[in-house]
């Protein structure tokens, strides 16, 4: 009734108010399988006894404790769908009573891939993009593809970058559907979760897919020495010149801030050309000035 203030009814099935215990399913009900609300935090005593037609059962990560005789007398449980790690079902997140739940723990458990950590090749200028991701050993999940927008053959300099990776659950485990349980991390930074589906024949593949955007690359630092403007190996009056041509702004490199003649011009490394560097390239030409 919808005014007790016990109990509560879904779909045939007997819970608590609030929903927070399972008390009983009907061992009549005809259905095949069957999912735990994630409201629920209990299986209580004797809830699925006797039921026969179960071949398979969702057990959210709510749950916390399944009592004893839960699942007494499910001869065709078959397969467990438990939505969270293997990790958390083997530890004191669950507990279940070993008193009467054989046919739960002798199923095939299905572990839920929660974390996805990639660890891949940053993009550099001149690079080229990364075809492999680092992974740890016992990853419960396997990289099929890996592709990067915009399909430049070498990272440019000024871009950004979009590595997009495709992973599936390796056998024993699945994939979370619900993107805000997931962990999923590039390089230890929080990236983009999508749950797909593809059709490969008649079977569903499930599958995911990881984005990270890679903020745009800074240009390439240039080799350069100080004082040697004209790249040469030395240090001589003709760099002198050059630099006193390009305070005065007869040479371009002047306004090339990024380039190796204007870092190797700018003696006193104040950020720009001026006579002073000039002077200070001619001393160290005639070994009256060290260039630090």
């Amino acid at each position: 009734d919808e005014g007790n203030k016990t109990y509560t009814a879904d779909d045939g099935v007997l819970y608590t108010k609030n929903m927070g215990t399972l008390c009983v399913y009907p061992a009549g009900k005809t259905e095949t399988s069957f999912q735990i609300p994630s409201k629920t935090d209990t299986v209580g005593k004797g809830a699925f006894y006797h039921t026969e037609n179960l071949t398979s059962i969702t057990i959210p990560r709510s749950v916390q404790d399944v009592l004893e005789d839960a699942f007494y007398n499910c001869p065709n449980l078959a397969t467990v769908y438990y939505g969270g790690t293997k990790e958390e079902w083997e530890s004191t997140l669950i507990s279940v009573n070993a008193q009467g739940n054989d046919d739960l723990t002798g199923a095939n458990i299905i572990f839920t891939v929660l974390d996805l950590p990639i660890m891949i090749t940053e993009p550099a200028a001149g690079a080229t993009p990364a075809t492999k991701v680092g992974l740890t050993l016992d990853t419960p999940f396997t990289v099929k593809n890996i592709s990067w927008s915009p399909a430049d053959e070498t990272f440019a300099a000024g871009k950004e970058y979009t590595v997009t990776v495709t992973v599936e659950a390796k056998d024993g485990y699945r994939l979370e559907s619900d993107d805000t349980l997931v962990n999923a991390t590039v390089n230890g930074k929080k990236a983009g979760y999508a749950f797909k589906i593809k059709s490969h024949g008649y079977t569903p593949v499930f599958y995911a897919e990881i984005t990270f955007t890679f903020p745009a690359i800074a240009a390439a630092d240039t080799p350069y020495t100080l004082g040697d403007v004209n790249a040469d190996g030395k240090i001589t009056a003709a760099d002198a010149r050059l630099a006193l041509r390009a305070a005065v702004g007869l040479e371009s490199f002047r306004d090339q801030k990024d380039s190796a003649e204007f870092k190797a011009a700018d003696a006193d490394k104040n950020g720009n050309i001026t006579a002073a560097d000039a002077r200070l390239i001619l001393r160290a030409a005639v070994g009256l000035e060290e260039l630090k």
